[in-house]
């Protein structure tokens, strides 16, 4: 498994390099490989694809993507229905794709941090200042709902 993921490499560009493309299995990469993503992350995001109906999705097919992070945020919801959690959304920009066709160069989009978590491989880890900034605004959140609902 490591042969495969070190014959990955990011030009100059911010695209993967064409021996990265032609070499490298994406449907076998450790995704799931961080458990702390944050702004200016770069990494190649699996997108699972499902057909159907919106009451009875069926898998499809993953489609691969290399992706930056560019925003992310918490939501702290406190209404009846949600009991007080806490979500954490990415915002996300299309860099290359590898392969697909449901997303294009560009195109942003959101996901929560449940969600990406297990389908992100990241390649280019984003700054120790920035993953401080998201920890702050994490623990802040936590002693809020604490200190209402404790």
């Amino acid at each position: 498994m490591k042969s495969n993921e070190s014959k990955i490499k990011i030009l100059k560009d911010g695209t993967l390099s064409k021996v990265s493309l032609k070499n490298v299995d994406f449907e076998k990469l450790n995704y799931g490989n961080t458990n702390d993503i944050g702004v200016d992350s770069i990494g190649i995001l699996q997108l699972p694809i499902f057909t159907g109906s919106w009451k009875k999705p069926k898998f499809s097919h993953y489609e691969y993507y290399l992706v930056e992070i560019v925003n992310e945020n918490y939501t702290h919801k406190t209404d009846y229905y949600s009991y007080s959690s806490t979500t954490h959304r990415f915002t996300i920009v299309i860099k290359q794709v590898i392969s697909g066709s449901e997303k294009r160069v560009g195109d942003k989009f959101w996901k929560r941090g449940k969600n990406l978590y297990p389908n992100y491989y990241e390649i280019e880890r984003a700054s120790q200042e920035n993953l401080n900034n998201k920890h702050d605004r994490s623990y802040g959140l936590n002693e809020l709902r604490e200190s209402i609902y404790m």
